[in-house]
């Protein structure tokens, strides 16, 4: 990068003109034979890619890319929403660029950072092999981190190999580790929500010199998690987080506890706080790191000077303004992906009439899965994939004008 700007300050220094940054606009719903512009955008992201060159920017229009997106340096890529675009490759990962901007999808694949330090924003990154993590990142890469949600593996972010990330502003749940950092990593980890359901939620190996403040850490009811495991690391900071259905953890730093943060609705995934929570205001007093309206930081992904935003965790949702939303809830199937049976738990309020369907990607009927009165309660549902092929796959609850939808993945 230091050569890069060498180059530019040389080249204005002469007088030359450097080509100015231009958007390729890709659709997958396009006619074939696109150019690029906004008018005629390519169907395929890897033809906008190629057509790229340093600093220009791919912009990605709602829809299914199933094909296998190879990255170049300094060309970004940026989608419509995590909610609308999505790269459901049959590869297990996507191998990031350097120097680029990586904003705006669902991605049902692993992102490898392999010595290149790119933004990745705004993503929904689910894993479709248990094994590999959400985000690897890997020699000696520095990639910001903010604003995703990160689910579905054993891990949800690895480190190794001297790399030196910003985490931040993050929702991550992993069914081991939160987190796990290796080898000489050195590592800002700031105002995440990060949650395991075994193992522990972040653990450092050989990791000098790691910052972790102003999170919550939280792991199992029954209390079997660890918050934090340090080995063989000196001069980490933990402070104050909020150490939530964890093992004990004594971390050298001060400001921590361990107390129920109070989220708005933890089954359904939304991770703002109540107003009587304690982790308002109870971050690092530093203004470095206050709320964007001056106030001390808040915990968590929604505190900071990052804080200003939503991070989609759920899918795509509708409401009728009618029907307070808070008192339905749709919940994510477990588990997911799945082969061939999953269960999907949702809850009414009242009795009313429910329905309850599953849809293919192009939003075809696939099964109706309930179709009666029930009465107020906790619910659960059971859809089996028989011989559908791997893919997405949508689910709406439907009571009272009230409607949620979610997206599901089989894998086979």
């Amino acid at each position: 990068m230091k050569l890069l700007y060498s180059i530019v300050i040389i080249f204005i220094a002469c007088g030359i003109i450097l080509p100015q940054p231009k958007s390729i606009y890709v659709n997958a719903n396009a006619i074939p034979g696109g150019d690029g512009t906004i008018s005629h955008p390519f169907i395929y992201i890897n033809q906008g890619i190629a057509s790229a060159a340093f600093g220009d920017s791919v912009h990605v229009m709602g829809g299914l890319y199933t094909e296998n997106v190879k990255m170049v340096n300094g060309v970004s890529l940026i989608g419509e929403g995590a909610d609308k675009c999505i790269i459901n490759d049959s590869l297990p990962e996507l191998k990031a660029a350097d120097s680029c901007v990586i904003k705006g999808f669902t991605f049902n694949q692993t992102i490898t950072c392999n010595g290149v330090s790119p933004q990745i924003i705004d993503n929904i990154i689910h894993t479709a092999v248990g094994y590999l993590p959400g985000i690897r990142i890997m020699l000696n890469s520095s990639p910001v981190v903010i604003k995703n949600y990160i689910t579905g593996g054993e891990v949800g972010i690895t480190l190794q190999s001297g790399c030196n990330p910003l985490i931040t502003n993050n929702i991550i749940r992993a069914s081991l580790m939160g987190i796990q950092s290796s080898m000489l990593c050195k590592s800002k980890i700031t105002n995440n929500v990060i949650m395991a359901a075994t193992g522990t939620v972040i653990n450092l190996i050989s990791c000098d010199s790691t910052i972790i403040e102003n999170n919550i850490l939280s792991g199992s009811p029954d209390d079997t998690v660890k918050g934090i495991s340090v080995l063989n690391s000196n001069g980490v900071v933990i402070s104050y987080n909020d150490f939530w259905n964890t093992t004990i953890t004594k971390p050298d730093s001060s400001g921590n506890m361990s107390e129920d943060p109070l989220f708005v609705k933890y089954d359904s995934f939304d991770y703002h706080f109540r107003q009587d929570s304690p982790c308002k205001n109870a971050g690092d007093p530093n203004p470095i790191y206050n709320n964007i309206d001056g106030s001390r930081n808040d915990l968590g992904a929604y505190g900071g000077p990052n804080g200003t935003f939503e991070i989609i965790t759920t899918g795509i949702k509708k409401t009728n303004d009618n029907i307070p939303t808070k008192d339905f809830v749709l919940g994510q199937n477990y588990p997911n992906p799945f082969n061939p049976s999953t269960n999907i738990r949702y809850e009414i309020p009242t009795c009313c009439k429910v329905l309850l369907r599953v849809y293919d990607i192009a939003g075809r009927e696939i099964s109706t899965l309930v179709n009666e009165v029930q009465t107020a309660g906790i619910k659960t549902a059971t859809f089996n994939s028989k011989n559908l092929a791997s893919g997405i796959y949508i689910y709406r609850l439907s009571a009272n004008k009230f409607t949620l939808t979610k997206k599901m993945i089989i894998l086979k």
